[in-house]
């Protein structure tokens, strides 16, 4: 009876779960805001948007309007590829594989992992086109209902010509045209068994299995797609066995993947510029600031140093870089190992300092280039920071301690001016700083979620453009395929400091090129301002991140290398640092940019001036003040200050020798006047007598 009655309340138990269960995906599903198919979005696939460079010559694109590959013109085992390894019913079903969804179900319960994928190709489709890539129940049950449509209005044969042109193969390659050419240097009619497979292995995860990076997985892959084909009855034994024993010879186009790369991402931004528009890229001209000489300088500046940075493992590191035209803010090239990287938040290390710490310490006047910080051990609440060398150098100046990137005098500067000060700063040049970054470490480049290279660049342009800052952009203007202007990049910038604090913080950035952390850019023929940073590999001592940002009065440049997945056996080389392998790919982009130019220097505002301090005192009392007129050379030291943020002046010589000189008389005058009242008072007794 006990028994009974245990497994009754068992029962009861279990139905009343399976009733809320059953209640809670009902009002689930009830209360999600459905998104019918959009047809024209299917339809537009393969219709070319039309993108040129600033000397209107059309860029090469492979973003979502690519060139377009029809079905009927691929050797049959090319799209057999992809279904073997992605979607094997795809003829058999009406949108959802219900058994692979079983299967996958039954993996996720036995793993706990649910990672498990059993989308159709179908469903692929419909995420690419219409949603985003967000693993949630809500997301699943659109792209259901979506499906149903898709399936509804397309035949099979359009529905996989559509996928095959619109799915993404990595280094911004987005369709197997696009793929095709760029991997193999041919034409996706023209692809043999061996690189078909090769293209359907990628898609699974375009970054693991990135020909450039990682062929060995790659390769791997591809055999599980051969393996896929041959037991599906795609390919006979022959040619499964010729296409495995077949090599893969990829034709890496750098200058088509760049501008592969630029292209798409000024796409990006036409399309998030006009997301409230009704007009359609498709008939639209984008006009981008893509300059071909920044782009080519980029291209062979990384060609030559990223093979010499290899790390122990055999590692080359993942890279970005960016050019912006200083006049008008617009990018002008940029380069990366992935599409993404110019938007993936890094940590950006020391490379903050000048704008969040110093900059805005300017301009509240509450330094100079030529102030004191004591450089020692500190500790506030649990806080101790530490310089990159471990030592400690005692009295140093905010000049050396940005040439230097010392660390105690960021922190004890961010400390004074307050960290409310240094994040209301960064959010007025671009920076998107999470609500935790409000602690110390802020002056070091701690993050909670980092900043794009993006970012990061775009704020470093303000400086040389006198404190005035503008978002940099990818795009000039928009217009109709019939004349139409639907967009115009207007020149419209925000101060954001004065031309006096953007001088002097230019003026120490220079001290870096010349004797700093970015001393490899000495020598050059053109005035140049630089920073660079290092990121440690979390608690490691192994390097993560490296980057020197650096401007001219014509261009401002971001460059980055790193370790895009933080992975131990990726991490850069003990040998490549801010200083080292950016800088120097740096030096090598703009001596080739500028190469028979001749670039003017920093124009100094009239709000600057240069003065001499009193050496003495600032030795020996660590006091700042300008020297007297009298005092000998050797004792003064040149430096440069705002008007708004003098020195106090030292005693003048010839004030000190009038001060004497009256002090002298006073002494005189007090004497006579004592000897006539002396002498009077006699004269007066001797009457009296």
């Amino acid at each position: 009876m006990k028994f009974k009655k245990t497994f009754k309340i068992i029962s009861i138990v279990l139905a009343s779960v399976a009733i809320a269960g059953a209640l809670s995906a009902f009002f689930i599903i009830i209360s999600i805001d459905y998104v019918d198919l959009n047809k024209k979005t299917i339809d537009d696939i393969g219709q070319t948007i039309e993108v040129l460079a600033d000397d209107m010559t059309p860029l090469e694109y492979n973003g979502q309007h690519g060139n377009m590959a029809l079905l009927t013109n691929l050797p049959d085992y090319v799209p057999k590829a992809f279904i073997a390894i992605e979607d094997k019913r795809f003829y058999k079903h009406h949108g959802f594989d219900y058994i692979r969804l079983i299967g996958a179900a039954v993996n996720d319960i036995k793993t706990l992992s649910f990672k498990e994928g059993a989308s159709t190709i179908s469903q692929q489709l419909v995420k690419n086109t219409h949603l985003s890539n967000e693993r949630t129940i809500e997301r699943k049950l659109k792209e259901a209902h979506i499906t149903r449509q898709l399936e509804k209005n397309y035949s099979k044969d359009e529905i996989l010509e559509k996928y095959l042109n619109i799915v993404y193969f990595g280094n911004g390659l987005f369709g197997i045209e696009s793929a095709s050419n760029v991997y193999f240097g041919k034409s996706s009619k023209n692809l043999n068994l061996s690189e078909a497979a090769a293209l359907a292995a990628i898609i699974n995860s375009p970054t693991k299995y990135n020909p450039y990076k990682n062929r060995e997985l790659l390769i791997n892959r591809q055999k599980t797609v051969l393996k896929a084909m041959f037991k599906s009855g795609f390919i006979d034994e022959i040619q499964y066995k010729e296409a495995l024993e077949s090599d893969l010879n990829f034709s890496f186009e750098k200058s088509k993947k760049f501008q592969n790369i630029y292209s798409r991402s000024a796409v990006l931004e036409a399309m998030n510029l006009l997301k409230n528009s009704k007009t359609n890229l498709t008939n639209c001209i984008i006009y981008t600031y893509y300059n071909k000489d920044a782009q080519e300088a980029l291209s062979q500046s990384f060609s030559q140093y990223i093979p010499q940075a290899i790390n122990k493992n055999g590692v080359m590191p993942d890279y970005a870089g960016i050019v912006i035209d200083n006049n008008t803010y617009g990018i002008t090239g940029m380069i990366s190992s992935n599409e993404d990287i110019l938007n993936i938040k890094r940590q950006p290390a020391s490379t903050i300092k000048p704008l969040a710490v110093y900059a805005p310490a300017l301009e509240n006047n509450l330094i100079t280039a030529a102030t004191l910080i004591l450089d020692e051990p500190i500790n506030y609440n649990g806080y101790s920071p530490k310089n990159y060398s471990g030592k400690h150098y005692g009295w140093i100046n905010i000049r050396d301690a940005i040439s230097t990137s010392n660390n105690i005098a960021a922190v004890k500067v961010l400390k004074s001016i307050g960290t409310d000060t240094a994040v209301d700063f960064l959010g007025k040049i671009g920076f998107e700083l999470d609500d935790n970054d409000n602690g110390l470490s802020l002056a070091l480049g701690g993050l909670h979620k980092g900043i794009t290279l993006y970012e990061l660049s775009s704020a470093y342009a303000m400086l040389p453009n006198k404190g005035l800052y503008q978002k940099s952009s990818f795009i000039n203007k928009i217009e109709t395929k019939d004349g139409q202007v639907i967009y115009q990049n207007n020149y419209n910038p925000k101060r954001i400091v004065n031309e006096d604090t953007a001088y002097i913080l230019t003026d120490m950035l220079k001290s870096a090129t010349n004797s700093g952390t970015a001393k490899r850019l000495k020598g050059s023929e053109y005035a140049v301002a630089a920073k660079t940073g290092t990121n440690s590999y979390l608690k490691s001592s192994k390097n993560n991140d490296a980057y020197c940002t650096s401007y001219t009065t014509q261009h401002t440049m971001g460059i980055w290398l790193g370790n895009i997945f933080n992975e131990e056996k990726n991490a850069l080389s003990n040998n490549v640092t801010g200083a080292t392998y950016p800088t120097m790919i740096t030096k090598k982009v703009y001596d080739t940019i500028y190469k028979n130019k001749i670039l003017p220097d920093f124009e100094k505002p009239k709000g600057v001036v240069y003065a001499d301090i009193d050496l003495n005192e600032y030795n020996s009392n660590q006091t700042l003040v300008l020297a007297n007129a009298q005092l000998a050379p050797r004792y003064r030291k040149r430096e440069i200050f705002s008007l708004r943020n003098m020195p106090s002046k030292a005693i003048n010589i010839r004030w000190d020798i009038q001060e004497k000189i009256e002090e002298h008389k006073t002494k005189e005058k007090s004497f006579l006047d004592k000897m006539k009242e002396f002498f009077t008072k006699r004269s007066y007794s001797k009457e009296n007598n």
